[in-house]
Parts: C-alpha cells; sequence; structure tokens
C-alpha cells in the first residue's frame, strides 16, 4: 500500500492574496499558472514566504533557462539571450502550462509530502535525528522541547496537529532559517551554522503582482555570465549523510533548494504532529557570489587577500538607511552590491523596464540569540524607488542619496548627543544608562524623518527632476524633524535640566545642550563640519 500524501504540485498549500486582498492556499501549478492574479504570497509570516518563493524560483530557472516564453525548446547560451528571454516573459504577462507541465511532472516523485523514498525537501535518515513538536515547526513560535514561549499565537491542537498545507510551508522555513540547538548524533562533526536564510541578509524584488515579482528576481546571468548549469536538488540523487560539507552550489536553484537540515516529518494520520532533524548540508560562503538575494561586506578582520562575506540585515536600521550597500557600487570596494540590484539595473539600462517603472525592495530575517541557538524575533522592511535611478548614467543620483543618508546619519548623531546632555543636566549617570540616552536620541530623529526619507526617495525620477533641487528638499524635512525633536525635549524638560548642573568640569543644561544641537544641525546643513571648520 502506498505512503504517498499530498503532492505539493496539484494540493493547495501556498497561501496567496488575490487582487481583492482574499487570502487562498493554493498549488504550484495554481500559483504559476496564474501569478498575473495574485498581489504576493501571503504566508504566516514573511519569512516563511521567503523559502516557498525561492521553491518557485528554482521551478522558473530550471524551465526558463531552457524554454523560451512561449514554450518552445531555446537554451540560454549567451548573455544577450538572456537579457533578451527576461524581457519577452516580461511582456507575456503569464507562463505557459506547456513548459511548466513537462518539465515538472517529470520529477512528480519528488514532490511528495510524505512518501517512503524522497518526500519533499526532507530525508527518511533524519528518522534517528533529534524528536521535535510541531510547536518547534511553526516559526512563528520557534519553542524548543524544552521551553515554552510565554506570549503565544496559538494554543492547543492549533499548534500540535498541523495540515498538509501548512506543515508544507513550515518545513520550508525550518530548512531555511533553523537555529543551531540540534545536536549532532555523530560525534566530531563540525557545525553547519544556522539554515542558510539566517546567514545572509535576504533582499528581494516586488512587483505589481506575483507574476511581476517572480521575474524581477528570476536572475539569468551571474556577473554577466550564463549560469553553467541550473540544476534544484529534486533532479539529483539525495544526500543522507549527517552534517556534509558540500562544494558550494553553482546556480541559484541548486542553493535555493539546498537541504541545509536532514528533516522528516512525523505523522498521526494526515496530520503533521512533529518532527526529526539532522545536521544537513552546508559549504563555505567566503567570496561566495552565487546568492542573488543579498549584499556583500569586505571581511575587514581578515589578513589575506580580500574576503566578502553576506551583510545580515541590522533589524534596528530602517532599510534605506542601507542605500549605498545595497544600491551604490564600491569605489572603495568595501562591500558588493546583491546581485539581483545588479540584474535589475542591467535590465533598466537595456530598456528591458519602462523608465517610470517603481520596485519595492523587501527585507525578512530572522534575529537570533546567543551564537544562533535560538530564534528571537522575525523582522522586515521595504523601500520603493524608481528603477530609472538604478541605471548607469544616473549614477550621479545614487551618490547623491547616498549623501542625503550619511547626512541623516551625521544628524542623528548629534541627536543622540543632545539627549546625552540633557540627561547629564538633569543628574543621569551611569554609563549604561547614558548610553541608553545617546541611543535613544538618534532612534528618535530617525523616527522623525523615516517617513519623509521613504517618500522622498519613491518620487525620486532623474528624467524630470533637477538634482539639487532635490537634495535640498529633503534637507528641509531633516530641519523639520531636528526641530521637532527640540520641542518635545523643551516640553518635557525639568526645572533641574534648566538649571543644568557641572559635570567633570563643564556645565550642562537643557538651553546650552539644545544650543549646542541647533549650531551643529546648522553647520552641516550648510556642508559644513560640526566643529565650524
Amino acid at each position: 500500500m502506498s505512503n504517498q500524501l499530498f503532492n505539493l504540485l496539484d494540493e493547495p498549500w501556498i497561501r496567496v492574496m488575490d487582487k481583492d486582498g482574499a487570502v487562498e492556499e493554493k498549488s504550484i501549478y495554481d500559483v504559476l499558472l496564474h501569478a498575473q492574479d495574485y498581489l504576493r504570497l501571503a504566508g504566516e509570516t514573511e519569512t516563511q514566504n521567503l523559502p516557498v518563493f525561492r521553491i518557485l524560483e528554482a521551478i522558473l530557472l530550471a524551465i526558463y533557462a531552457k524554454y523560451d516564453a512561449n514554450g518552445n525548446f531555446d537554451p540560454i547560451e549567451e548573455s544577450e539571450d538572456a537579457s533578451k528571454r527576461w524581457g519577452e516573459l516580461w511582456e507575456h504577462k503569464h507562463f505557459e502550462e506547456k513548459p511548466l507541465r513537462e518539465y515538472l511532472e517529470t520529477y512528480r516523485d519528488r514532490f511528495w509530502l510524505r512518501d517512503d523514498q524522497y518526500p519533499f525537501m526532507q530525508s527518511i535518515k533524519a528518522k534517528d535525528g533529534t524528536d521535535y513538536k510541531t510547536s518547534k515547526l511553526i516559526g512563528e513560535l520557534s519553542e524548543s522541547n524544552n521551553k515554552v514561549r510565554l506570549f503565544q499565537s496559538r494554543l492547543g491542537e492549533g499548534k500540535e496537529k498541523l495540515s498538509c498545507a501548512e506543515a508544507a510551508r513550515w518545513l520550508l522555513f525550518v530548512n531555511a532559517f533553523d537555529d543551531t540547538s540540534a545536536k549532532a548524533k555523530q560525534k566530531g562533526l563540525p557545525s553547519p551554522g544556522a539554515g542558510w536564510l539566517g546567514q545572509i541578509g535576504p533582499i528581494y524584488a516586488k512587483g505589481d503582482n506575483l507574476y511581476e515579482s517572480l521575474l524581477l528576481n528570476l536572475v539569468f546571468l551571474n556577473d554577466d555570465e550564463v549560469w553553467n548549469e541550473i540544476k534544484p536538488t529534486w533532479e539529483m540523487a539525495p544526500r543522507y549523510g549527517e552534517r556534509t560539507k558540500i562544494v558550494p552550489p553553482n546556480n541559484p536553484a541548486t542553493l535555493y533548494t539546498t537541504a541545509s537540515r536532514r528533516l522528516l516529518l512525523k505523522w498521526n494520520g494526515d496530520k503533521v504532529v512533529g518532527y526529526t532533524s539532522l545536521g544537513g548540508d552546508f559549504f563555505d560562503k567566503t567570496d561566495y557570489f552565487v546568492e542573488m538575494n543579498t549584499a556583500y561586506r569586505l571581511d575587514k578582520k581578515s589578513k589575506s587577500a580580500s574576503i566578502y562575506l553576506p551583510k545580515k540585515i541590522d533589524p534596528s536600521k530602517q532599510s534605506w538607511r542601507d542605500f549605498k550597500n545595497l544600491f551604490v557600487e564600491s569605489s572603495e570596494d568595501d562591500h558588493r552590491i546583491p546581485g539581483v540590484i545588479h540584474w535589475i539595473r542591467e535590465l533598466q539600462s537595456d530598456g528591458r523596464l519602462s523608465n517610470d517603472q517603481k520596485v519595492t525592495f523587501e527585507t525578512s530575517s530572522v534575529q537570533y540569540g546567543n551564537k544562533c541557538f535560538f530564534i528571537n524575533d522575525l523582522t522586515g522592511d521595504s523601500l520603493t524607488i524608481s528603477t530609472a535611478l538604478l541605471k548607469d548614467e544616473n549614477e550621479v543620483w545614487r551618490i547623491m542619496v547616498e549623501k542625503a543618508v550619511s547626512l541623516c546619519e551625521k544628524m542623528a548623531n548629534e541627536a543622540g548627543s543632545c539627549k546625552y546632555n540633557i540627561a547629564l543636566a538633569k543628574g543621569v549617570s551611569g554609563d549604561d544608562i547614558l548610553k541608553k540616552e545617546r541611543a535613544q536620541g538618534k532612534i528618535a530623529f530617525y523616527d522623525r524623518v523615516d517617513i519623509p526619507m521613504r517618500i522622498w526617495m519613491n518620487q525620486l525620477d532623474p528624467n524630470t527632476q533637477d538634482q539639487k533641487e532635490e537634495l535640498e528638499n529633503i534637507k528641509v524635512e531633516f530641519k523639520k524633524g531636528a526641530d521637532d525633536l527640540i520641542n518635545e525635549w523643551v516640553g518635557n524638560s525639568s526645572v533641574g535640566a534648566l538649571q543644568g548642573r557641572m559635570v567633570k568640569g563643564r556645565h550642562y543644561s537643557l538651553p546650552e545642550s539644545i544650543n549646542w544641537f541647533m549650531w551643529h544641525i546648522h553647520e552641516l546643513l550648510k556642508g559644513g563640519e560640526k566643529n565650524g571648520k
């Protein structure tokens, strides 16, 4: 009797949002054949959407590296072919059924969620791994076996038994973002680290619908070279070894489907009631640029040649504050922009995207506790800009935006210093407390200018606007943000802060602190240094 259950090609399991805002579960076939009719993926969390999205991307890469938009066999062999293929798909507005079914039916047996041989993104050898409840599988809970979260999004049977559909989604999440708490069964094996997506700073391009989003992230070139091979792991024999160091995947489809964990779902009838886990595949990520959806930073700790590593996301920073690392090529070679942004820039320069095309870039990541031993939080942000800003000839505009962000950072530092000085004037003491006051001042300034910065970046248009005028416009918003803070701090002042006090031979008071802040802001806005030189 067959133990096969729930084939992901046909069964509804991917949550999508339609154009009316309704959320439904759809099969892989339904999602891809009607991607133009859906706004986006709509899983329980954005971090759950990412690995599901990458499965779809792996399928599309495997197909359209070989077939044109109409489903005719026509492999991409030259870099010029890649841009043309992408442009044809963009104009086609939907994916043809013929190439999808011809490809996916070849590997139908690799898409069963439950199977005695090849369960989807699982390993039958994982049955000897660490035993977990479904509360650990559910990413929005991520409970260990020994510690229950105090505040929970679900209770009782809702976290003890999962439908096939939800279990499939969280299965991909665990493979992508799992922590390092599981112990090795075989002694002496190295740690594979957190799941791959937990080791990078994921950033994705989002279009007006799911079809556009899938295409914007469908990168056919690696640094202007055609990928040597596009091969998802379901085209390959499965690996079973625990904590296996592998040769780094040489194409996105393999990377997106690499098993960083050996997982096996546990069943009670047609419900998932837990899973077992072993460490899976891992590889050296030094100077590894196959990952298209992360920025890279120069490893300043390395004493050898220049080494680049994926740049993780700082959850305390708004995405626009990272504009330089994401959108501006480094003249000092201290970073590399994400491959997907480089790809979109090439498409824009090739005329594949219109000058008024807006794209939202979304970040989504998991924040871990000590040594990635447990998951602390799920975070994300977004930034919408015109793709015209990414064109080669508009580099001066990107540098202008970078200067605006840098100016904002300097003003935020001054706000932090002002808050620190006011705290001293109030009689606050203690290095940790004062450090917190400084940080709160910086955060307060960023909060004041956050929405104006997003609006400003969204409406920037190198084709119709004057660069100097736009820089002055955002400076006005910075000044408003500083003035708002001053009014707030003055309004909340105390008699003690007004009078001030001596601290280590220097007098601090609210009026003095505000005057220093105003002077520094004035100097920064007119282009001077804060010391007046």
